[in-house]
């Protein structure tokens, strides 16, 4: 391959770098804290530091300020970054490394106070001429404790509501430096010291001169607690507490949800999905939260936990939209079951119900119409379920006066041969009992929890009726196709039906045999099992008929058991024979499970099996899944080259699950591949221009060999020309320039693939750079079958 420049992307490489250092982290920093010193407690002995450290912890509290304990072990593992105001209440002994990490926190607009005789001597002990922290607190040793009797008064000010006066008991004589500001004054025998000052205040720190932690300061504990409410406001004040204990289970909740989002996160990024500046920020910020959730975890801070819990749940939800890539070429469909219909009391309900879906970017929509044996409509062949009869309007006109105002397309879920359910025979059977097939036992309803009831699907006057019912509803109302249902005999592994006397005249007609005398798994037994294949095999046909005959532009779809052959050998549909002889337009594989690899690799095999004759949406289903399988399996369609997905049902289409499709996957409308099959594709490939150029950046960030080669800049070059070629071609698709583009595509194909082969690009990768392509290219596949004379 040639080798290019790519004077563009260097520059979105800089510019990346370049915006990076302006984005602002994270302020972890709230509460306050006092600092147990080690060396401190070393060196004036543990009891009497400890004791000093409960006192004005008391003290606090006293006035409604409530501080955390934290030590120097935690200020090296950067407790200070969660901290607003830290407070240092004589802690003569400070390392270097303390004294630098004290400079950062007020650097990040963080709050000290110091007392004392803080940073008045090294770590080991060792008395200085100055405060270590001079600089800093703004403040210099005059001298130390004077000999006379010393009163101390804090002067009514914008710190202090009132004047506060007190005797000192232990307090060193410092004065301000420049830029800093005394705010009290000593007085002996009534006549002020001169230049010196209790306390002193910068914008970011205070030093009080008394020993604030000994007994009997109360005085002293009221003006610390006024200089924290200056630079911290009223939030410093606090009312209660809460206990981890009693944030366990919201705490294990989040932190299990960030954990998930997170590595969906990192997984995005390996395969080069478009994050925003915001995405990337929460990313990283929810990082530095969880750390920190993780602190307060170690010490037992509940409060504090609280409010960590509730960043790390918002910037996770910030993180979402990232790990949610908008396709916006493909079909979302979405089965509205009876359920939600059977709440509807009002036109304005059923409109509600297409109008939420429409919001979320849904463009196919199944209504559930003809099932359990009656209808959603008011019919002259079948009976409407009685739930229907009073409402004084149709609803499934309403729906689909809705849908298709919104640009929706709708296609009536319809059951075909099941007529029962809980054991209880829908309206078609109870007026027609001669209809129900029988298993071999002689049971009219299967042998499992959901008791279904079935049609026979060999009679003549059954099958008859059922043509006649689909044919009323797709003549009587403006519908895009016909989506059947139950188009299948009852799963063989709980009850063999196809044993009723009428299906045993019928199958010894046939083939001349008697059922009663054939053994499960014998020769015969096949036999049988291909003539109720046939018995479904030939009403699909049937239908396919009658419903291109009324009208060529309606669409047949089919819900099929996923994988073709256990739904051939279980429930004797063969439905890659459907596609093989043009029966289907569009296939809908109902895999309702919440194993995502396992429903990625029914989605593979089901694209296989169909060999691009027809589209195939796989199905998931909404009520096995929790919100995380949900949209993986939604991704993966994606990428495995589906050409849209399906998802089981409206009634449990909800909360996160509903959310995460309308803010996320399906945040975009999309257009259909098989109504636009070109502007499908040109969408598809500006989806791939896009993850080719950011996997070349990553790449030539990582790998300077690769920089000089750039191999993924030289595809998003050639696709980009294919871009500009056919992006301009009017009207509809032909078949010269859907056979001219897929030759091209599958060129790049075989690129990627080479790529791969040269491990230029890992597995992953290569899966998500072909994805577009691949989907582009089976839609031109289908639409060159399905419109090849």
């Amino acid at each position: 391959m040639k080798s290019l420049r790519q004077p563009k992307r260097l520059l979105l490489v800089l510019l990346v770098l370049v915006l990076s250092t302006f984005i602002q982290a994270i302020d972890l920093k709230n509460g306050l804290a006092v600092v147990y010193s080690d060396d401190t407690a070393a060196f004036v002995g543990k009891n009497d530091y400890s004791q000093n450290i409960t006192n004005l912890i008391d003290a606090l509290a006293d006035h409604s300020i409530f501080v955390d304990k934290i030590d120097s072990q935690d200020i090296s593992k950067g407790a200070l970054n969660y901290y607003k105001l830290v407070i240092l209440p004589g802690n003569s002994c400070i390392s270097q490394d303390e004294l630098a990490l004290y400079q950062e926190h007020v650097n990040k607009g963080g709050y000290l106070i110091a007392t004392y005789d803080t940073s008045l001597r090294d770590k080991d002990g060792q008395i200085q001429e100055d405060f270590l922290l001079s600089d800093l607190l703004g403040v210099t040793l005059f001298n130390f404790s004077p000999q006379e009797v010393v009163f101390c008064k804090f002067i009514e000010s914008e710190i202090f509501p009132e004047t506060i006066t007190t005797l000192t008991q232990n307090s060193l004589m410092v004065k301000p430096k420049e830029a800093a500001l005394a705010y009290g004054t000593f007085f002996s025998e009534g006549k002020p010291l001169l230049e010196v000052s209790p306390l002193i205040l910068t914008d970011a720190t205070a030093y009080f001169s008394e020993d604030i932690s000994l007994d009997e300061q109360a005085k002293f504990a009221e003006a610390l607690s006024y200089c924290i409410i200056h630079f911290l406001g009223d939030d410093s004040l606090g009312t209660f507490s809460i206990s981890i204990d009693d944030l366990q289970p919201a705490i294990d909740e989040a932190k299990y949800f960030y954990r998930t989002i997170e590595r969906e996160f990192r997984n995005a990024q390996r395969v080069f999905e478009e994050f925003s500046l915001a995405e990337e920020q929460a990313y990283l910020d929810a990082k530095e939260v969880y750390e920190a959730l993780e602190f307060t975890l170690e010490k037992g801070l509940g409060t504090k936990a609280a409010v960590y819990l509730k960043q790390l749940n918002e910037l996770t939800n910030l993180m979402i939209p990232g790990i949610l890539p908008v396709r916006k070429a493909e079909t979302r469909a979405v089965w509205i079951d009876y359920q939600t219909f059977e709440g509807a009391q009002y036109p304005d309900d059923f409109r509600e119900i297409v109008r939420r879906l429409h919001d979320a970017n849904i463009n196919m929509i199944f209504p559930e119409t003809i099932y359990n044996g009656g209808t959603l409509y008011p019919s002259a062949v079948a009976t409407q379920h009685e739930i229907y009869e009073d409402l004084g309007f149709d609803p499934l006109l309403v729906i689909i006066n809705e849908a298709h105002k919104l640009g929706m397309e709708v296609h009536p879920w319809v059951w075909t041969f099941c007529g029962g359910y809980w054991h209880k025979f829908g309206p078609i059977l109870e007026e027609h009992p001669e209809w129900v097939e029988l298993d071999e036992e002689g049971r009219a309803f299967s042998n499992w929890e959901y008791g279904t009831a079935w049609i026979n699907a060999s009679h003549v006057e059954a099958r008859e009726y059922l043509l006649t019912l689909f044919n009323e509803l797709i003549t009587k109302y403006d519908v895009d196709g016909l989506h059947v249902d139950y188009i299948r005999y009852n799963e063989d592994g709980i009850g063999h039906f196809g044993f009723s006397d009428y299906s045993k005249e019928a199958f010894k007609k046939d083939t001349g045999l008697d059922l009663d005398q054939i053994t499960i798994g014998s020769r015969d037994w096949i036999k049988f099992n291909d003539w109720r294949e046939d018995n479904v095999t030939s009403f699909v046909k049937e239908v396919n008929e009658m419903l291109k005959s009324t009208d060529p532009n309606l669409l047949l779809s089919a819900a099929v058991v996923p994988d073709p052959d256990h739904s051939r050998t279980n429930v004797l549909q063969n439905w890659k024979h459907w596609v093989d002889n043009g029966y289907l337009d569009f296939v809908m594989t109902m895999d309702y499970r919440n194993d995502t690899p396992g429903f990625k690799a029914n989605a593979q095999k089901g694209l296989q099996v169909v060999d691009d004759k027809a589209w195939v949406y796989p199905g998931l289903g909404l009520y096995v899944n929790d919100r995380f399988n949900n949209f993986g399996q939604i991704k993966s369609t994606r990428t495995v080259g589906a050409t849209g997905v399906a998802l089981f049902s409206n009634i449990s289409f909800t909360k996160e699950k509903y959310t995460d499709a309308k803010e996320g996957l399906f945040r975009e409308p999309s257009v259909m591949p098989m109504r636009e099959p070109l502007k499908a594709v040109t969408f598809l490939l500006e989806e791939a221009i896009g993850k080719l150029e950011r996997a070349d950046q990553a790449k030539a960030l990582d790998d300077e060999d690769y920089a000089k080669e750039s191999y993924l800049y030289q595809q998003a070059v050639l696709v980009k020309g294919l871009l500009d070629e056919y992006a301009d071609v009017e009207g509809k698709l032909d078949l010269d320039t859907a056979n001219e583009l897929k030759i091209a595509l599958e060129s790049v194909i075989d690129d990627l693939s080479e790529l791969r082969a040269n491990r230029v690009i890992r597995g992953n990768e290569h899966e998500a750079l072909l994805s577009p392509i691949l989907t582009g290219r089976r839609i031109l596949s289908i639409y060159i079958y399905q419109n090849t004379p």
